[in-house]
């Protein structure tokens, strides 16, 4: 009662599923060549924004290392997708210490200001001994 012809559709098209899976399942070597790439690019940023901060003296520099190292952050969300989750915390780790190093270059170049009561100075107007308003 079997059809040949459609036990022959059947088996081909659980062949052609088996080999798709098979397919994804495989690794893929740029894997490697692209955390490695991300690697590189990483690192150099990473050491571009440490001597940007090392050899910073002038206040108005802060911006743009700020600005470095958001990009930086960018990136490493851009290409999170793409790497083992070791490389991804080390990332965030490092731009998290970046970040702190940028506080507190900024706290040394920029100190807090200092908040103070300062005494108020009242406004009376005293009047003069003609301008006494009369007693009643």
């Amino acid at each position: 009662m079997e059809d040949p012809f459609m036990r022959q559709l059947m088996l081909e098209r659980l062949s052609a599923c088996h080999q798709t899976r098979l397919e994804t399942l495989k690794p893929d070597p740029s894997d490697s060549s692209t955390t490695s790439a991300f690697l590189s690019r990483f690192n150099d940023s990473k050491k571009s924004i440490a001597a940007q901060i090392e050899s910073s003296a002038d206040p108005s520099l802060l911006p743009n290392i700020s600005a470095a190292i958001s990009d930086l952050e960018k990136f490493v969300a851009e290409n999170s997708y793409l790497l083992p989750s070791y490389e991804i915390r080390s990332s965030l780790k490092t731009i998290s210490d970046l970040k702190q190093s940028l506080e507190n270059l900024t706290s040394q170049l920029i100190p807090k200001k200092k908040f103070s009561f300062k005494k108020r100075i009242s406004k009376k107007v005293r009047l003069g001994p003609e301008e006494e308003p009369p007693l009643l």
